[in-house]
């Protein structure tokens, strides 16, 4: 693993979330206490793409560990420096219109 301020010399994969709560580069390092500029980088739009550039080699993304663990048990991904916790809570439910949901979802969404 790395030190935080080692990953500012890798080419990063920036995912540019639509939901702006989600945790990106800059707000990473200000997290890790690494003083960082603007960030160059490979600019994505959908989260399995910059997943799949980081497999292909093509630089350093920042992952979910419940997205990630599988690849970095399979050794697809290794990971590079320390986990941190997110900045933001996501308190949020969804389910299908399109089906029933079963009566203990139905008391969990409630």
């Amino acid at each position: 693993m790395s030190a935080p301020e080692d990953l500012l010399h890798l080419p990063l994969i920036h995912f540019e979330a639509i939901n702006p709560s989600w945790m990106g580069w800059k707000e990473w390092f200000h997290h890790a206490g690494v003083p960082c500029g603007e960030l160059e980088g490979i600019r994505i739009d959908n989260y399995l793409i910059a997943l799949q550039a980081a497999q292909d080699g093509h630089g350093v993304v920042l992952g979910w560990m419940h997205t990630i663990d599988p690849l970095v048990k399979n050794r697809t991904l290794v990971p590079l420096s320390q986990s941190l916790p997110s900045p933001t809570e996501y308190n949020y439910v969804s389910w299908s219109v399109e089906k029933d949901l079963a009566s203990t979802a139905v008391i969990f969404r409630d």
